[in-house]
């Protein structure tokens, strides 16, 4: 085998080899299907590090207006607030400790929620021996490894975050967020927000030891077993004052069905719900039209015995603050019931 050869193959085994310390970081393994906002904890080992309550966003229950950087899931949270007493951190133990002396890899991807009334920069990522973590709801004041050195203001295409730092030893819990006082973050007024604080989807967290150039990081390790688990709750969202799926829900829905048949359910909770527009006794009998729109697919594509129930606007995931809130009030929820 000639050099050449040989070099490739080198080359090729330090690019496979090298390992994902980040546990989860494409948000895809989970506890539980969210069905909600401040989930983070069912995205394990993922949790928050003060009393704030960042998201958890999954295709198979709680869904953010916007897709994933990749997968099926990512998180949310608020990264800038005027007050300064409402930034949120996500945070998690790696798989291993980090080398002192060694040279690593970091990115994570980012995406501008289209309703921040201003866009910032010096989102970063924390990388230390022992976890940040306060009881209170207020910001931790400490140099990341890796920030944004630019406003993160596109709400559309994903921004990666990335760079490279050699570990001092043991560092071992990681944090994103916002580190720095207030003074130091640059804004960018959006003038089509409509929210007092700066919220961010996240996606796709890497650490890795670098052994070639930090441009591909490897993929994130996920429990199998949560990954292949079997969802036991999907949401139809609905347009507005409508009853009808249309095309978008309807192929969520039925790649959820094609996943519910390998674990043939005896019977399904239909529960259907509407936002705060129109009188109460309207929107009782628009979120039944819309529970008889989902129970009518079901029936056709499995079969089964449905529980049919319409709440109207009692039962929000939100407050309807805007149009975003108010499109994942309108739902439907299908809920597998347990023998």
């Amino acid at each position: 085998m000639n050099k050449l050869a040989l070099l490739l193959i080198s080359l090729i085994g330090l690019s496979l080899g090298a390992q994902n310390l980040v546990p989860n970081g494409g948000f895809e393994s989970y506890l539980n299907c969210p069905d909600g906002l401040k989930q983070l904890e069912l995205a394990e080992p993922w949790r928050q590090a003060n009393a704030g309550s960042p998201e958890f966003f999954h295709e198979c229950g709680f869904k953010a207006p916007v897709e994933p950087f990749s997968g099926l899931g990512m998180a949310g949270a608020i990264f800038f607030d005027n007050s300064r007493s409402g930034v949120e951190y996500l945070q998690l133990e790696l798989l291993d400790s980090l080398q002192a002396g060694v040279d690593y890899c970091l990115s994570f991807h980012l995406l501008a929620d289209e309703r921040n009334a201003v866009m910032i920069d010096r989102i970063g990522m924390h990388l230390a021996r022992k976890a940040l973590k306060t009881p209170n709801w207020e910001p931790f004041i400490v140099f990341p490894q890796l920030y944004t050195k630019k406003v993160i203001s596109d709400t559309e295409m994903w921004s990666k975050v990335a760079g490279e730092f050699r570990a001092r030893g043991g560092e071992r819990f990681l944090t994103i967020g916002n580190f720095v006082e207030s003074w130091y973050v640059e804004e960018h007024v959006n003038s089509q927000g409509r929210q007092r604080f700066s919220y961010y989807y996240v996606d796709e967290v890497a650490v890795w030891p670098k052994k070639l150039a930090c441009s591909n990081p490897p993929l994130s390790k996920v429990d199998d077993q949560n990954a292949e688990k079997i969802p036991n709750k999907h949401l139809v969202l609905f347009d507005q004052d409508q009853a009808f799926i249309n095309e978008e829900e309807m192929k969520k829905l039925n790649g959820f069905l094609e996943k519910v048949k390998k674990n043939k359910p005896k019977q399904l909770k239909l529960i259907g719900h509407t936002d705060s527009d129109a009188d109460i006794l309207y929107n009782i009998e628009l979120s039944k039209r819309r529970v008889e729109a989902v129970d009518k697919v079901l029936k056709r594509k499995l079969g089964v015995s449905t529980y049919l129930l319409w709440e109207g606007e009692t039962k929000p995931v939100n407050r309807n603050d805007g149009d975003v809130e108010k499109a994942l009030n309108r739902r439907v929820e299908i809920i597998l019931i347990e023998e």
